[in-house]
C-alpha cells in the first residue's frame, strides 16, 4: 500500500511541476510580447543614437549610395532593411519612418527572443530550476539593458543573441563530440566574426572564460 501512496505522490508532483513550469513559460513569452509592443509604441527607433549612420547600409541596398564607409558587417543590417522591404511592398500608406520603427523592432524583437532561449538553454545545463529560469527572463525583457537592445539599430543586439547559443553548443562539443555542434557553433562564430571586430573579441573572451573556469581539463 505504502509504495502505490509513494508512486501516486510521486505522479501528482511531476503532474504539478510540469503545469507550474508551462505557467513560467506562458509568463516568460507574454513578458517578451507585452515588453515588445510597449518600447515600439513608446520609444521612436529613429531617434536613436548613430541611427543616421547606419542608416547608410539601407542606402547602399537600396542603391542610393555606392558605398557605406563602414565597417560592420552586412547580416543585421540587411535584415532589417529586407523586412521594411516586405512592409513596403505590403503597406504603401505608411510613412518612411513608421517603416524603420516596425521592421526594425521586428527584426530586434526576434534576435532577441532568440538570444534569451539560447541562454535558457546554456543556463538549464546546470541543472537550476527551468521555473526561475523563466522567471529571470521575464523580467529581463523590461530590464533597462533589454530597452538598450532592442530600442537601437545597432549590431550589438546579434552579439547578444549568439552568446547563449555559443555557450551551449560549445558544452554539447566538449561532452559528446557531437560534429554537428561543432558546425554550429562555427556558424555562429563565422557570423560574429563578420559582425564587428570589438563583439567578437569580447564573445572570444567570454567563451575563454567558459573554457578555464567550467572545462579546465581541456588543454
Amino acid at each position: 500500500m505504502h509504495i502505490y501512496y509513494v508512486i501516486v505522490k510521486k505522479a501528482l508532483v511531476n503532474l504539478l511541476n510540469k503545469r507550474s513550469l508551462i505557467i513560467c513559460k506562458i509568463i516568460f513569452y507574454f513578458s517578451f510580447y507585452y515588453s515588445s509592443i510597449l518600447f515600439y509604441l513608446t520609444l521612436d527607433i529613429v531617434q536613436s543614437p548613430d541611427f543616421e549612420k547606419y542608416y547608410n547600409y539601407f542606402e547602399f541596398y537600396s542603391g542610393s549610395i555606392n558605398k557605406t564607409n563602414l565597417e560592420q558587417g552586412n547580416i543585421y543590417f540587411f535584415l532589417s532593411y529586407f523586412f521594411a522591404f516586405i512592409i513596403n511592398q505590403l503597406e504603401l500608406s505608411l510613412s518612411l519612418n513608421e517603416i524603420l520603427n516596425i521592421s526594425i523592432y521586428f527584426v530586434n524583437s526576434i534576435i532577441f527572443l532568440f538570444g534569451c532561449i539560447g541562454l535558457i538553454k546554456y543556463i538549464s545545463i546546470y541543472k537550476y530550476s527551468a521555473r526561475n529560469i523563466y522567471i529571470v527572463f521575464s523580467i529581463i525583457c523590461f530590464m533597462p539593458s533589454s530597452v538598450v537592445l532592442r530600442a537601437s539599430f545597432k549590431p550589438e543586439i546579434f552579439a547578444f543573441a549568439c552568446i547563449g547559443w555559443m555557450l551551449y553548443f560549445t558544452n554539447l562539443f566538449i561532452n559528446n563530440k557531437n560534429t554537428y555542434d561543432s558546425l554550429r557553433l562555427a556558424l555562429l562564430s563565422s557570423i560574429l566574426l563578420t559582425l564587428k571586430i570589438s563583439i567578437a573579441l569580447i564573445i572570444g573572451f567570454i567563451i575563454f572564460l567558459e573554457l578555464l573556469i567550467n572545462h579546465k581539463k581541456i588543454k
